[in-house]
């Protein structure tokens, strides 16, 4: 799968950012039984540190969410990331649809440490 690899911001970022769709599954971490607590979507980008989908649901700001990142291998396995996140950023698009820009909470080295591999990795054409 190409991706593109840039940094945007990069005085600001500790972390490289990628411009690649991974799919995910979001949910809220307080279950809420709202009907629309469950989005399915795909990464406009994503980092050692947070990730950036659209949304048809208006998340707020501060907002603790659970979401499972399937990472592509490059055998045609893929691998699946449970990760903790807050809302750090919504922006709407028009009328039903937001950007969503979480920040990982929770995470340690190892998780990071797998995401920058897995870019490093896919990007290099490397198992």
């Amino acid at each position: 799968m190409p991706m593109t690899i840039e940094r945007k911001g990069a005085d600001r970022r500790k972390y490289l950012r990628v411009d690649a769709p991974y799919v995910l599954r979001c949910e809220r971490a307080i279950d809420t039984n709202l009907p629309d607590s469950v989005v399915e979507s795909v990464t406009k980008n994503v980092s050692a540190s947070g990730v950036v989908f659209e949304s048809r649901v208006p998340f707020n700001k501060g907002d603790s969410l659970r979401i499972i990142l399937n990472l592509p291998g490059l055998d045609g396995n893929s691998e699946r990331l449970c990760l903790r996140c807050v809302v750090a950023r919504v922006e709407m698009l028009d009328d039903w649809s937001y950007d969503i820009a979480v920040a990982f909470t929770g995470t340690d080295g190892g998780i990071r440490w797998k995401l920058m591999k897995h870019f490093y990795d896919q990007n290099n054409g490397e198992k």
